[in-house]
């Protein structure tokens, strides 16, 4: 008989393995590998069993996004940087300033290894940290509390206060934009066959073409809600309880403002949650297995396109989660477009700055800025539905795919 485990505990299981593995064993050790198929198992049994436990599609969405996360960090922090209690870091890839600088962090503090809880900690701790916040490894471009003034923390009591603001904005928005589904509707605007343009542009109407851009905004709000949502869930109960506080647990998000590029988009507006990850596989594809050397721009390049492509297996994983097949997901296809899209706004960017004998340190002017929002707005209108429309199989078949388990919008009608 097929022993089945529901999917939040199969997430735990990876979870409570990877903190053992990062926490207990050497950098270099044979376990590591042998914890990966564990870990791998898990979120193979986790996303082939997401739907069938959790009914609705963005919850098994959520659930296999979690699994399929919590492997890639494990690739990361015990394979490929070799998370150490030992060294109180990563092993792979330090330069001596962040390891002086480790030394000095409080959030590596251990008990040199003299008690088994501290390194379950400490395993559990290099687990949970995506963007390893306040740690010499934090990545790039994480948002500040203010960007008027970069040391601003708000104190414990205004955090809550936001914080449960922001989950409650978040869950509205949520029941706005997923609970009032019109098949009709759907079937009319947002089917596969709705999905290209360029070939259907003597059939699209204005129409389509409004109904689109108001998709593409909708499930902005709505992918956005969920992760903002869930992520402010976590962080409202880890200051509530004093596990952590404020400073632990920064924006989610970066200001759209600064979405003036595709490159600033995905680095410093979207979550940096799968930064380090991608970075650390993207590197290791790039000069450990196809020994690209360093520095030159072939293999920047290379790093972009191999960080994309990850992240595009990735979400093809979360959608096998929601019931999508591998066909018709396109997660590839979607993130694949992105380096297109990078490539050809770096070329332009470089020809325009050659023609005017300007380098890239000036900040951009204002007319620039509103030439780069347009530029990415009608990029993302184009590319996402692609990606955001085999989503929507189970709202064009009537069926309820709403996010939030009861409507506060309907309780008003």
């Amino acid at each position: 008989m097929e022993i089945q485990i529901h999917p939040i505990l199969l997430v735990l299981i990876e979870v409570i393995t990877t903190a053992i593995v990062v926490g207990f064993t050497a950098p270099s050790s044979i376990l590591r590998l042998g914890a990966l198929l564990i870990v791998a198992l898990s979120t193979w049994q986790c996303i082939s069993t997401a739907m069938e436990y959790m009914v609705r599609s963005p919850w098994a969405s959520l659930a296999g996004g979690y699994a399929v996360t919590f492997l890639f960090h494990f690739v990361d922090v015990a394979l490929l940087s070799r998370w150490s209690f030992k060294t109180g870091g990563p092993t792979i890839g330090l330069s001596s300033r962040s390891s002086a600088a480790r030394k000095e962090s409080s959030v590596y503090e251990r008990d040199n290894g003299s008690f088994w809880w501290d390194k379950f900690i400490f395993g559990l701790a290099v687990t949970c940290s995506f963007r390893f916040i306040g740690t010499p490894d934090q990545v790039k471009y994480v948002p500040l509390f203010s960007n008027r003034d970069p040391s601003y923390v708000p104190s414990r009591v205004r955090f809550l206060q936001k914080t449960a603001l922001t989950i409650f904005l978040c869950y509205l928005g949520l029941d706005l934009t997923t609970s009032n589904a019109d098949p009709e509707l759907n079937l009319r605007y947002f089917t596969l066959r709705h999905i290209p343009v360029l070939r259907r542009l003597h059939e699209i109407s204005a129409d389509e073409i409004l109904m689109r851009v108001l998709a593409t905004i909708a499930a902005g709000i709505s992918l956005t809600s969920v992760q903002r949502g869930t992520y402010s869930i976590v962080a409202f109960l880890s200051v509530l309880l004093g596990l952590g506080e404020p400073q632990d647990w920064p924006p989610f998000y970066g200001s759209l403002l600064d979405a003036y590029s595709l490159r600033r988009f995905w680095s410093r507006v979207w979550h940096q949650t799968n930064t380090h990850k991608l970075s650390s596989i993207s590197n290791f594809l790039v000069h450990d297995v196809l020994r690209m050397p360093r520095g030159n721009l072939i293999a920047r390049y290379a790093r972009v396109v191999a960080a994309f492509a990850v992240s595009a297996v990735m979400h093809v994983l979360i959608d096998i989660a929601a019931g999508i097949s591998i066909h018709n997901s396109g997660a590839i296809t979607f993130f694949c477009t992105q380096i297109l899209g990078i490539v050809v706004e770096d070329l332009v960017v470089g020809v325009y700055r050659s023609l005017l004998s300007r380098d890239g340190t000036r900040p951009p002017l204002l007319a620039e800025k509103l030439v780069g929002y347009t530029w990415v707005l009608a990029f993302t209108v184009w590319s996402s539905p692609v990606y955001l429309y085999p989503m929507m199989y189970r709202a064009n078949m009537g069926l309820n795919d709403s996010v939030v388990p009861f409507s506060l919008v309907g309780l008003l009608r």
